[in-house]
């Protein structure tokens, strides 16, 4: 029986060591603009505000500059009181990238991870981005329960855009996501979300548009590559679902000028 003991104990030690040299991993971020160049976990403390302009009059709030990356918002909100500058970027080849589970708003890009693979956006609420809300720039990306609310508040009619989620490359998943509320003028081009090359799954989304009537806007653009759209829904579009050579199921477009544009119909869209 002491044996017994002296075993569990010793498993239990060994347990508290791990997780104390895991908590002791993680590093806490308590102002900005933050640069990371080591692999790593990395949380934020507490609410930060970037107040003042960097370098060339444009700051972006946190930069990863490494492979490997996890991002904790830790429930909290990264934010600017300037017209300029991204949330959360990456420079360079990065790969295996996670930001997840808090706020961006205000900035010009909420969050833009651009590199060769493996990026991962999870629970992060991107709010009044001016162009766009979300780009995952890697092939096997990952954008999932994301919110993106109020972008386009900065563009400008005539050739300016707004975007809520963007994942241009092959093997990506956009899923169980909410984008809407467009902050834009009219005359610039909107789209909800945009997956535009070889293979994707856009899945269980809901997005709204400014208004079936309002030209150039569009709610899922899957028409670069030969995508799985099942089961989301779009309303208030110019054109619902613009597809090309996709496969759709599922899915719906009330109050949408032109539902389904182009694709082969899998069943079940209305």
């Amino acid at each position: 029986m002491k044996t017994t003991y002296r075993i569990i104990l010793t498993a239990l030690l060994a347990l508290a060591g791990t997780l104390t040299t895991f908590a002791q991993a993680r590093k806490p971020i308590s102002s900005v603009p933050y640069t990371i160049t080591k692999p790593g976990n990395y949380y934020l403390s507490r609410d930060l505000v970037v107040t003042k302009p960097g370098k060339g009059g444009v700051t972006d709030c946190i930069t990863i500059l490494a492979n490997n990356v996890t991002l904790d918002l830790n429930g909290r909100e990264l934010s600017t009181t300037l017209d300029s500058g991204v949330g959360v970027m990456t420079h360079n080849d990065a790969s295996s990238i996670r930001v997840f589970n808090g706020t961006v708003r205000g900035f010009i890009i909420g969050v833009y991870l651009y590199g060769n693979t493996n990026f991962t956006v999870e629970d992060v609420a991107a709010i009044n981005s001016r162009d766009t809300g979300i780009v995952a720039y890697g092939s096997a990306s990952v954008v999932r329960r994301c919110r993106v609310s109020g972008t386009g508040s900065g563009a400008q009619a005539g050739g300016a855009f707004a975007n809520g989620i963007l994942c241009p490359l092959p093997n990506s998943v956009i899923e169980d996501c909410i984008v809407g509320n467009f902050a834009t003028p009219q005359g610039i081009t909107i789209t909800g979300i945009r997956c535009f090359d070889a293979s994707a799954r856009i899945s269980r989304n809901i997005v709204h548009g400014p208004g079936a009537v309002v030209a150039n806007c569009v709610g899922i653009d899957a028409k670069g590559g030969t995508h799985r759209v099942a089961d989301n829904q779009v309303s208030g579009f110019f054109t619902g679902y613009d597809l090309g050579t996709s496969l759709y199921r599922g899915n719906d477009a009330p109050s949408c000028g032109v539902k389904f544009n182009g694709g082969t119909n899998l069943g079940g869209n209305q």
